[in-house]
């Protein structure tokens, strides 16, 4: 049974980080457009994130973005919490991502 909930609890990080990548992805696309607003990354990359791991597990996560002009960056910052106490908490705040901003001609 150990094995059981430990794997099970593995599988959910592994789809916790993929749906946290999908956000800051979806994130940093939508203000890499030229005439995107300022904060338009944290909202789409929070709401898409919301939608895909809502509930307690992704309780602990949120989504940061920084523009410098030419690049767009979203970081994640907080924990998976586990569901077991064999497991320890997963932290994502190495997970980040990157789109270079479109010029209007």
């Amino acid at each position: 049974m150990f094995f059981f909930v430990a794997f099970a609890n593995l599988i959910a990080y592994q789809y916790a980080i993929g749906a946290i990548r999908l956000s800051m992805d979806e994130g940093v696309r939508a203000q890499s457009r030229a005439e995107a607003p300022v904060n338009e990354c944290e909202a789409v990359a929070n709401a898409s994130l919301d939608g895909l791991l809502g509930g307690s597990m992704g309780a602990g996560v949120t989504i940061s973005c920084s523009d410098n002009g030419a690049t767009v960056t979203a970081q994640a910052n907080g924990t998976l919490d586990s569901f077991s106490p064999w497991v320890p908490d997963r932290d994502v705040s190495d997970l980040l991502a990157t789109a270079v901003k479109d010029e209007l001609p």
